[in-house]
């Protein structure tokens, strides 16, 4: 083994292992270290996220992965048997290991079976799930393996039907089930959170998304605002009115303290940025790297691909042919730590919303094929959709800061 993490040397920071008060496990904990100079990360990743589908049960009108007003689907996988052992020197390495990615975990059968084999090891295990599959028997394969965390994506309650395609008491049916077998069984885990896709019509029901998260015993419920892929969304931007957001945005958080749940608003400019909650460390990284997932986490995608950011920055490796080792510090991504830390940032960068929140960076980030036909229209079109924009009130600027702006988006995806 060499000194680049995952492989501990004298470089490497001493692990501290401390008992999580809220799940009565013994959790390791350790310092990001990096060397500003050269991009070298002496810290393993203290998240590592296995996309362990990319195949999904919805088709949920906002996602970027599996919309119905997506052009291109793309069918997904399941995470392989030897690409989950391929895996294993990250895992033991890590603090968490979120098992999803783009898809729903609970397709794959042989989730309980790696939730076990994680929680062995001696990790923190996690899924975002959206819910619908929670049955008796699979609520009972995930709890007694001993998943940490599970986060159910909420975007509404009236409108929740119209937003995934499923009517909402089925999902509130499995999740009271859910609360009901963890009190039954007198089970501390998995820490129920809801997860909410801000959106302009439907931030009046976040109240009510509080109030169910404190009925089913929820920890938090975690905001944050929909990044636009689909031009059929444009008008859903919540920048789009800025003091009514905020307005109800305060409301829900009202109503949390009132119900003893944490509300916690995450990703948007003109607010305070509660991106890592509490985590006075994260934050602290945060704001010294401009952004802190190239330096702690990592995501591998059900096909071996190695993603870097949420954004989508992948490397040109696989670990289907790569040791972790060769794949946390790699040229690509020692290159893109220290861009970061200098605050120059490559073309995906300035479109992230993470690091510029702005009405311009929610609109279009993933409908490559509606953003390459803007890319490729005479002058006219261009300033009629700009036109177009600018009543919609989600575009300031003039036109060539409007075509750099695409022009960075469109490099951003080669």
């Amino acid at each position: 083994m060499t000194n680049a993490a995952i492989g501990r040397s004298a470089d490497s920071p001493k692990i501290r292992t401390v008992t999580n008060p809220i799940t009565g496990l013994r959790e390791k904990k350790y310092p990001v270290m990096i060397d500003e100079a050269s991009g070298h990360a002496f810290s393993d990743p203290q998240i590592v996220s296995l996309e362990i589908s990319s195949k999904c049960n919805l088709h949920c009108i906002m996602c970027g992965f599996h919309s119905i007003h997506k052009k291109d689907p793309q069918p997904g996988q399941h995470i392989s048997k030897e690409l989950f052992r391929r895996a294993i020197p990250f895992i033991e390495k890590a603090e968490l290991v979120p098992l999803c990615g783009g898809g729903e975990p609970l397709l794959n059968f042989r989730l309980p079976k790696m939730v076990r084999k994680i929680t062995d090891i001696g990790v923190s295990t996690a899924i975002t799930t959206n819910g619908i599959l929670l049955n008796a028997d699979r609520i009972k394969e995930v709890v007694d393996a001993g998943l940490t965390y599970i986060e159910i994506s909420v975007d509404g309650t009236s409108s929740f039907e119209k937003i995934r395609g499923v009517p909402f008491e089925k999902l509130e049916n499995n999740l009271k089930r859910l609360a009901g077998y963890k009190k039954k069984n007198k089970k501390r885990t998995p820490i129920i959170d809801l997860s909410y896709t801000a959106m302009r019509d439907t931030l009046v029901e976040l109240d009510d998304i509080v109030k169910f998260g404190a009925e089913i015993g929820a920890r938090e419920i975690r905001v944050q605002p929909l990044q636009i892929c689909f031009t059929e969304l444009i008008d859903q931007n919540i920048y789009h009115d800025r003091e009514r957001t905020i307005r109800y945005l305060k409301k829900a958080k009202e109503k949390a303290e009132s119900l003893d749940v944490k509300l916690i608003v995450r990703r948007l400019s003109f607010l305070n940025d509660e991106r890592y909650g509490d985590d006075k460390e994260f934050n602290q990284y945060l704001k010294k790297y401009n952004c802190l997932e190239p330096f702690n986490s990592i995501t591998i995608l059900a096909d071996g691909r190695i993603q870097v950011c949420c954004a989508g920055i992948t490397l040109t490796k696989s670990l289907n042919d790569h040791c972790p080792e060769e794949m946390w510090n790699s040229d690509e991504i020692k290159r893109l730590r220290l861009e970061l830390i200098k605050g120059e940032f490559r073309q995906r960068c300035k479109s992230c919303n993470l690091i510029h929140g702005s009405p311009e960076n929610q609109v279009i980030m993933q409908d490559k094929v509606t953003l390459l036909g803007l890319l490729r229209m005479e002058r006219k079109a261009l300033l009629l959709y700009r036109e177009h924009l600018k009543k919609k009130g989600l575009v300031k600027g003039n036109l060539d800061a409007l075509k750099r702006l695409y022009g960075d988006l469109a490099g951003g995806m080669k």
